[in-house]
């Protein structure tokens, strides 16, 4: 653990308890009134039975790290951007966290008990401790590190403010229920579940829904992020730069719904919400690049990120939208492999052969297990889901091609953003392509 890193708790005992009451009381009031302001806006009325359990589950932890921040800021002692050995420490927490806990769930499963089990998970509440400890010093140098690229990229607001200010909260993953029709691939509706569900649980779950209704496909899912909260709550599993792309990714959301009628177009859902989603996809990926070279990134990563990114782009603007792509000789490639079952899945819909199309699926997953792709179910759900990010490999949307033919022909994100952001609509979302001599199918 580094020395710099105190235990907030600690902190906050230390600060002055006048001053933590106002705090408190300011900081409760301020996000309470943005809440309700978001709660009360037109096309939320979908999503508040989701939020208000979530909200109730989060709102303590997060008033506490707020506040945290808040007091350190006065007391002169909050963390800089440069102090990357707190994101890096708790990247390297969150990770073993995680193998413990998976361990540990391989151990109950099979019945075992003992001293094994004891001290597996006396060593997981250990860790746990530590990256509780950690996270707020975290959260604190990865805002300040993606406020510094978005002011430099110019996305600035009311007198060249970055606003609103990005303001992230590392959590343990959410997981969601995601629907779809089992006669066609469409996004019937999704619900917030909980935290660190059990594979059991999900099963569970799945199954209930499906029960009782015989026509819904489900599917339990985490979630990378949830935006609809400020500060955004952040649910890391993997690398520092993927933490670095879901943190911009979430706060692109906030951005978008402030900022432009497009951001305010998600709660319409369908073809909006993907324009949404892989418009942060895209530019998350970006800026979440820029910031990891900066600070991260050893001179030979760096070298090689604007080259990958281009290549990303590159790719999925090449895309073809309807051709069955053709599996390649050298071997197994995930993505034509994906768009090809997308396909064929499709195709066995629109005959009615709904049963054939499941076992398709089926044989489908069997073969990507036996390539080792841990996917743990692929039905008409899956590829609802993952659909909405069209920059995805199990998209068929022309939405994806796009936009990253857009944001090719532009210089910046900034004005990749200034060509979309007044996007109101799907016919609007055309017009702009058109304009822009973007063709699409």
């Amino acid at each position: 653990m580094p020395k710099l890193l105190l235990n907030w708790t600690t902190c906050e005992r230390r600060a002055e308890k006048d001053i933590k009451k106002k705090l408190l009381i300011l900081i409760a009031s301020l996000l309470t009134l943005a809440f309700a302001a978001f709660m009360l806006l037109p096309g939320t009325q979908n999503i508040r039975h989701d939020v208000l359990p979530v909200l109730r589950e989060t709102i303590s932890p997060t008033l506490e790290k707020v506040y945290w921040k808040v007091a350190q800021q006065l007391k002169g002692q909050y963390p800089e951007a440069a102090d990357t050995v707190f994101v890096e420490e708790y990247v390297r927490l969150n990770q073993e966290y995680r193998q413990l806990a998976r361990q540990l769930q391989r151990e109950r499963a099979q019945g075992n008990e003992g001293e094994n089990v004891s001290a597996l998970q006396m060593r997981l509440e250990e860790v746990g401790a530590e990256l509780d400890a950690v996270s707020p010093f975290a959260e604190a140098v990865v805002e300040q590190q993606v406020t510094e690229i978005i002011r430099e990229e110019g996305l600035l607001l009311l007198g060249g403010r970055v606003l609103p200010p990005p303001k992230f909260v590392f959590a343990k993953s959410y997981y969601i229920l995601v629907t779809s029709p089992r006669r066609e691939i469409h996004l019937e509706y999704t619900r917030l579940l909980g935290r660190d569900l059990s594979l059991a649980d999900q099963e569970r779950i799945e199954l209930g829904v499906e029960e009782e209704d015989p026509d819904l496909a489900a599917l339990v899912v985490p979630v990378g992020g949830l935006a609809t909260f400020y500060p955004a709550q952040i649910y890391h599993r993997g690398s520092i730069a993927r933490l670095l792309e879901i943190s911009v990714h979430e706060w692109l959301h906030q951005y978008l719904y402030v900022a432009s009628p497009l951001g305010r177009t998600y709660l319409q859902g369908g073809r909006m919400r993907t324009i949404n989603e892989t418009i942060a996809n895209i530019l998350g990926r970006e800026l979440g690049d820029r910031v990891y070279e900066r600070y991260y990134a050893t001179p030979e990563e760096a070298a090689h990120l604007e080259e990958a990114y281009r290549e990303y782009l590159e790719t999925l603007a090449a895309r073809p939208d309807f051709e069955p792509p053709v599996e390649e000789e050298e071997g197994f490639a995930f993505s034509p492999f994906m768009r090809e079952t997308y396909l064929e899945a499709t195709r066995l819909l629109e005959q009615g052969h709904i049963g054939e199309a499941e076992s398709f699926l089926e044989e489908r997953h069997q073969r990507l297990l036996e390539e080792g792709y841990s996917i743990r179910r692929l039905n008409q759900a899956y590829f609802a889901f993952y659909g909405t990010y069209a920059d995805s490999p199990s998209a068929i949307d022309n939405i994806g091609p796009a936009l990253a033919q857009l944001r090719l022909k532009t210089p910046s994100a900034a004005e990749f953003l200034a060509i979309v952001k007044g996007v109101s609509s799907y016919e609007d979302f055309l017009a702009v392509m058109e304009e822009q001599r973007i063709p699409l199918p």
